[in-house]
């Protein structure tokens, strides 16, 4: 090692392959816990040039091919790897990967991921942004973000993940925290709470939380009745369905066949309906609803008729429940058909149904 008895040191280690100490380095090049977890005594193994104070173990800057201190206070910039072993702030950017193995105040940002035991700051890759206990700041990631605990914390990814408890806003495609204190915005949205409230607006809201404000298509908790809904009605021939029942609300979505006024070939449809049913008298039971239903043609060689037409629906129905697990239904309402591109309506007309719902 050669080395200036001054703030400035280049610290410069040859490699020798099959020497037990000197393969740790080779493998700190990529993971640098591994140099982490060695003894204190030891010297750090980084190829870097440092900006350190004197008598004592805190850096100001380093820039590097890869590196590794002990106190970070300043930017540590490295090709491949950046890692602090004890608490630190400022800025670690790489080109693959950084770490903190205890507290990091500031920004990480790196080419594949990022890594620190408590976070106070910010994290930025594309790939990945690891928090092992609390974080606090901003986790922005293309792929994932993952933390145990979250406090005043915002997630952005394709998924994100806080195992216990969460307050801040998640937004991606898919979210999931234990405990639940803040916002989840995305398509699936999965909480285990126990009476802690929150927000969740996506497509799919799951939570063991009743009293949490669930904003989507399709809203679950352990008191959801979920139920089968078959009929035949005049304007699909056949149709399934499942309902979310929270309540007196429900959600609704489902399948038809054979959307009626359309050609003799194969037609198809995809609803979904919002509604309330109210009990009016021992097992008999009046719903109403609203919902959208889009609608697909097989190729015709009528030139009124459109592959892709949407319409809109509103019913008023009764229920008798014949058993707990089995009613009949029946309802009727007003449709209404047009067409995606011209927006022109295609039909307007009474609908009626009649149909089983089982569970």
């Amino acid at each position: 090692m050669a080395s200036l008895n001054s703030e400035f040191r280049l610290a410069i280690y040859s490699i020798q392959p099959l020497q037990p100490m000197r393969f740790s380095l080779l493998l700190s090049l990529l993971f640098p816990l591994v140099a982490l977890s060695q003894p204190d005594a030891q010297p750090p193994h980084d190829l870097a040039l440092r900006v350190d104070n004197p008598g004592d173990s805190i850096t100001h800057a380093v820039l590097g091919v890869y590196s590794r201190v002990v106190h970070l206070r300043g930017v540590q910039m490295s090709l491949f790897t950046s890692a602090a072993r004890n608490k630190s702030r400022g800025v670690q950017l790489s080109g693959l990967a950084n770490f903190g193995q205890t507290r990091f105040g500031g920004v990480q940002a790196a080419a594949l991921f990022n890594y620190t035991h408590r976070l106070h700051g910010m994290q930025l890759s594309p790939l990945a942004n690891l928090n092992l206990y609390r974080a606090s700041g901003l986790q922005l990631s293309g792929l994932t973000n993952l933390t145990n605990d979250g406090r005043h914390l915002v997630q952005i990814a394709l998924s994100n993940i806080a195992l216990t408890s969460f307050r801040g806003v998640q937004l991606g495609l898919a979210n999931y925290v234990g405990s639940l204190r803040g916002v989840q915005i995305g398509m699936f949205n999965l909480a285990n709470d126990h009476n802690h409230g929150g927000v969740q607006i996506g497509l799919l809201n799951a939570t063991e939380d009743t009293t949490s404000i669930k904003i989507g298509l399709i809203n679950l908790t352990p008191q959801t009745h979920t139920q089968l809904m078959m009929w035949t009605g005049n304007t699909t021939s056949s149709n399934l369905a499942a309902r979310f029942l929270n309540g007196r609300f429900y959600t609704l979505i489902g399948l038809g066949a054979y959307y009626h006024g359309l050609s003799d070939r194969f037609s198809g449809s995809l609803f979904y309906r919002v509604g309330l049913r109210q009990p009016v008298m021992q097992k008999w039971y009046v719903t109403t609803d609203i919902g959208f239903i889009h609608i697909e043609d097989t190729e015709d060689t009528n030139p009124d008729t459109l592959h892709r037409m949407f319409g809109f629906q509103a019913h008023v129905g009764i229920e008798w429940m014949l058993h707990p697990k089995c009613s009949l239904f029946t309802t009727t309402g007003w449709n209404i058909t047009r067409h995606y591109t011209r927006y022109d309506r295609f039909d307007h007309k009474p609908l009626f149904e009649l149909g089983l719902l089982l569970f």
